[in-house]
């Protein structure tokens, strides 16, 4: 009997896959920065006006880069964010009408993009 249960436990534990974090009531997956801080990702792209407004609606808000990403003295880009993920992920931060900022996050690197583009939105106090 303890040999019968033992193989239904191995077969169990084999069968089990490791399943991502979701958030946003299945819509989004947790990615967790470097410092620990949990970060809600859009498992869709989507434009900077939709990502901002798919943050709020989740209780959250697209990243700020003042705050999340220039964590340590000296540092430019995002390293918090570095090597997270494979995605690109909009920001709030835009520096005009037409461009917002949005982050590389296997890289860390900052940029802009038309806020037409289509991107991944990253919110947090989700």
């Amino acid at each position: 009997m303890k040999k019968y249960i033992g193989m239904i436990c191995l077969s169990v534990l084999l069968s089990t896959s490791a399943v991502a974090e979701s958030c946003a009531g299945g819509s989004g997956t947790v990615v967790t920065g470097l410092d620990g801080t949990r970060y809600c990702q859009s498992n869709t792209n989507m434009n900077w006006w939709s990502a901002f407004a798919w943050c709020d609606a989740i209780g959250g808000q697209l990243i700020d880069i003042t705050t999340e990403c220039i964590k340590t003295t000296g540092t430019t880009g995002c390293p918090n964010l570095t090597e997270t993920g494979s995605a690109l992920v909009w920001t709030q931060n835009v520096p005009s009408a037409i461009y917002a900022y949005f982050v590389y996050l296997s890289s860390g690197a900052v940029t802009t993009s038309n806020r037409d583009s289509s991107i991944t939105a990253l919110c947090v106090g989700f």
